[in-house]
């Protein structure tokens, strides 16, 4: 996904427009990992503005993620 969609240009404006992004890397912050249950790579979580996580796990093409952020 990093090379694929998150450097889409659709979807760096959507996820920018909408969204704080925050790439974690697991190996180096394992806190982080077990606090949002990561067990899988990739993982994609949002907070939504009440502090729910949203999350998706697996490979996302750019529509996938254009689709998540919009929340559908």
């Amino acid at each position: 996904m990093k090379h694929d969609s998150w450097t889409d240009g659709a979807v760096e404006r959507a996820v920018s427009s909408a969204t704080v992004p925050l790439q974690v890397d697991i190996d180096q912050d394992p806190a982080t990992a077990s606090r949002y249950g990561i067990e899988s790579m990739p993982t994609v979580l949002m907070l939504d503005g009440d502090g729910r996580v949203l999350r998706t796990e697996g490979f996302l093409p750019p529509s996938g993620v254009l689709r998540f952020v919009a929340g559908n």
